[in-house]
């Protein structure tokens, strides 16, 4: 268990269920979209575009993480590793959410806030990837950035 890596192993189960149940409490309380994304999210949609999300995090936590930042009714679909089978940055992941989209890899745009795992990855399986690069970390990296979702429209 994570909690008792962190606290030591001495921790009794029900101590570190305790904590863990606490973080999870304050983790979720401060879910919240950046101010960028409700306005592009309509602009994409008003434009016509179908959205989906591609994520290492499990189903029903992600479901939870968009309903409660008001942003799930955008998404046609939400795509996670352990329904597809893999997991970021493996490029089967890409090519299994198009393939389940009905869409084509090669016309298809991924947005992703890790370079490595989601740009890398989405450009492997042959997506033209886009580095939403909000700290303005350097990269030596050819890819396309970003810093704010305002620079799509």
């Amino acid at each position: 268990m994570r909690v008792n890596d962190v606290f030591g192993e001495n921790l009794r189960d029900e101590d570190a269920d305790t904590l863990f149940n606490v973080y999870l409490e304050y983790y979720k309380k401060n879910w919240l979209p950046f101010e960028d994304v409700i306005p592009c999210l309509t602009w994409l949609r008003n434009e016509g575009y179908r959205l989906s999300i591609i994520s290492n995090g499990q189903d029903q936590q992600q479901i939870d993480k968009l309903e409660k930042i008001g942003v799930l009714s955008y998404f046609s679909h939400v795509f996670t590793s352990n329904k597809l089978g893999v997991a970021k940055p493996d490029s089967r992941i890409f090519r299994r959410a198009c393939e389940r989209a009905q869409c084509s890899v090669e016309e298809s745009y991924y947005i992703g806030d890790h370079l490595e795992t989601d740009v890398i990855g989405s450009n492997d399986a042959g997506m033209k990837g886009i580095w939403i690069n909000r700290k303005c970390s350097p990269t030596s990296y050819d890819v396309k950035v970003i810093h704010t979702l305002n620079e799509l429209y």
